[in-house]
């Protein structure tokens, strides 16, 4: 796990942590939210940190938290998060390039993977809640799937990932579209001068 020390230094180790609860009570969906997070401290730095995310992704990405699954008995239910686009649109009331811009950054990190339709799982390094071997199950599961690495951004990075994205997208249209050259028009003629009829004559 990666932690921060009390003088800001990254420590990174495995550890299990038996149940340390988080965070515990009803919400207005009337599910019960339970559970503790290792790492949550460091995930919450890096975002309070992000000065270039758009303050969207940050609501994006805690209502993903809000969703995962806790308390259940299935155990493919809990630690995972059952949610769509579409779903995230209308429970966040924000647009489809705003959310699909923001899974795909959460995911190039990767904070969070897709499972199969509909189901996602969220990094357990920093997000799952359950008890100490449900947490080394998960995370197994997730280096299985992702490996082990994953990144902490800096305070720039979602701006820059934003910007390479749209430079990519800017080529590869450019390279489907037709060439970029100026075509040459022709110039075009002034009007003849009408000469009047005196004039003609003389």
């Amino acid at each position: 796990m990666t932690t921060v020390d009390r003088d800001g230094n990254m420590v990174v180790r495995f550890e299990n942590i038996l149940g340390r609860e988080m965070a515990s009570g009803v919400n207005a969906l009337d599910e019960y939210v339970a559970g503790y997070v290792i790492d949550a401290r460091i995930m919450f730095d890096c975002l309070g940190s992000a000065k270039s995310m758009p303050k969207e992704w940050h609501m994006l990405w805690s209502k993903i938290l809000s969703l995962q699954k806790l308390g259940t008995k299935a155990a493919l239910e809990r630690g995972l998060v059952k949610t769509s686009q579409r779903d995230l649109q209308k429970r966040c009331g924000l647009s489809a390039a705003i959310v699909n811009e923001g899974m795909n950054y959460f995911m190039s990190l990767p904070w969070i993977r897709p499972v199969r339709r509909g189901l996602f799982q969220t990094n357990p390094a920093l997000t799952v809640a359950g008890s100490s071997g449900e947490h080394e199950e998960w995370l197994a599961d997730w280096r299985a799937a992702v490996g082990d690495e994953f990144i902490l951004p800096g305070p720039a990075h979602a701006g820059e990932w934003r910007d390479l994205r749209r430079a990519a997208a800017k080529k590869a249209k450019e390279a489907l579209g037709a060439p970029n050259v100026v075509p040459l028009v022709a110039p075009r003629r002034a009007p003849a001068l009408r000469r009047s009829k005196r004039a003609a004559e003389a």
